[in-house]
């Protein structure tokens, strides 16, 4: 996959949360990708795995040639969340700031927040990059199982509770399509169930557990390590955005990831581009030098070793 390239125009740059989209009127996906004004894309091959150095990501093609679209799942460390980026002629009016809505189970209804900025996937065409994507346990307190980080705020709960870190594989048999909506027109990806594909995500990033020194045992269920700091380290990146890159007015997409041990300290820092950018060189491993955590917690809530990860958007407001 060639990273999209991504237009812009004044910067807010931030550490993207979980926001609370609005959901369209009990629209369901199912209900939307059988409407006229549909478009509805086949499987063309088998979902591909892609193990990198720094995520794992899992591609397929839909359509044919002449309507060749991508749908890539991409997840950088072990969670309920993902990135999800579609691409193809589909999405050629879709545009950053309005509307769209998307949904994946069938008996959740559709989503609906504004686009982020979007991008070009190379031989394709436009592409929608959604950095973080979720989906809550069906048993949870929720009033959506579906929720899109898109804002520019982070919302951080003061609650911490314990998950496991992977992505539920009940959840995912729910899943039969993936459903982009613009305007009461829909873009069904015909997925199938993505049990399968759920679980290839989970080993992959189980694995890489491992390779950070980390106890995928002890992850399967958790308390997930707290960023105590948020709003200095937004202000930190915000201030290093390169003068060159705001004169270009260019903007850009990061994630990083760190160990965070038991007290609280930060080691191993990676950062990932998901966008391709020539003048944003992102400070993140700088800001987690300044960034103040609490800990992990096992089962029996003491401290562990464990992992942070954020998706970073240098992002212009219109």
């Amino acid at each position: 996959m060639s990273s999209p390239n991504i237009l812009c125009s004044t910067l807010v740059a931030s550490l993207l949360g979980f926001g609370s989209p609005a959901l369209a009127d009990e629209v369901y996906p199912n209900q939307f990708a059988a409407g006229e004004k549909s478009v509805t894309l086949q499987p063309a091959a088998r979902w591909a795995l892609l193990q990198g150095e720094t995520s794992c990501q899992l591609t397929r093609r839909f359509g044919d040639e002449s309507n060749l679209h991508i749908l890539a799942i991409e997840q950088a460390a072990p969670g309920n969340s993902f990135s999800l980026t579609a691409a193809g002629p589909a999405f050629r009016y879709y545009r950053s700031g309005k509307p769209i809505s998307l949904g994946m189970q069938g008996d959740a209804p559709m989503v609906e927040f504004e686009l982020p900025p979007t991008g070009e996937y190379a031989g394709v065409g436009k592409a929608v990059i959604l950095a973080s994507v979720a989906i809550a346990d069906s048993n949870s307190q929720e009033s959506y199982r579906l929720s899109v980080a898109t804002s520019s705020e982070s919302e951080t709960s003061d609650e911490r509770l314990q998950v496991s870190a992977k992505l539920d594989p009940g959840e995912a048999d729910k899943i039969e399509r993936i459903v982009f909506g613009r305007r009461g027109k829909a873009v069904s990806f015909e997925t199938g169930k993505l049990t399968q594909a759920f679980a290839a995500l989970n080993a992959c990033t189980s694995e890489k557990l491992s390779n950070w020194g980390l106890d995928p045992k002890k992850h399967e269920s958790f308390t997930p390590v707290k960023l105590i700091n948020e709003r200095a380290i937004g202000e930190y990146l915000e201030a290093r955005y390169s003068f060159s890159a705001r004169v270009r007015g260019e903007q850009a997409i990061f994630r990083v990831r760190v160990n965070v041990e038991k007290d609280g300290s930060v080691s191993d820092c990676e950062v990932d581009a998901m966008t391709s950018t020539d003048k944003i060189d992102s400070p993140a491993c700088e800001a987690m030098g300044i960034a103040t955590f609490e800990p992990a917690l096992d089962t029996e809530g003491m401290p562990m070793r464990s992992f942070y990860t954020s998706t970073i958007s240098y992002r212009i407001a219109g």
